[in-house]
């Protein structure tokens, strides 16, 4: 399994309920859409079939902790859904981790 990111300049005001600000460093605003795709061979060749879309993400909201945790909360209940083994799950979740979001630093006790 692999990730698909696209980005895509955020248009217009939007709504989100939790992001306040447009640019980051001066560069726009861009939408983080990705989806979780396996190879699959068909009789045509291979092929790609999607798994499942992640949340998508504002590139100004990635250092956010909020967003970061409610951005992994769904991630997690979405790859519940999914049969696939422990190592292959921990493969996903590093590649959104490194490619994406990172996970968010787990409150001080």
């Amino acid at each position: 399994m692999f990730l698909m990111i696209r980005r895509s300049p955020v248009i217009g005001a939007g709504t989100s309920l939790v992001c306040t600000h447009r640019t980051k460093k001066g560069k726009p605003a861009m939408s983080i859409q990705s989806r979780l795709l396996r190879s699959v061979r068909g009789p045509g060749g291979p092929r790609h079939e999607q798994v499942m879309t992640l949340p998508t993400v504002r590139s100004c909201c990635l250092d956010d902790a909020l967003v970061q945790d409610l951005f992994w909360k769904r991630v997690t209940e979405r790859l519940d859904g999914l049969k696939m083994s422990p190592e292959e799950r921990a493969k996903v979740e590093a590649d959104i981790a490194t490619k994406l979001v990172k996970r968010p630093a787990p409150p001080a006790p």
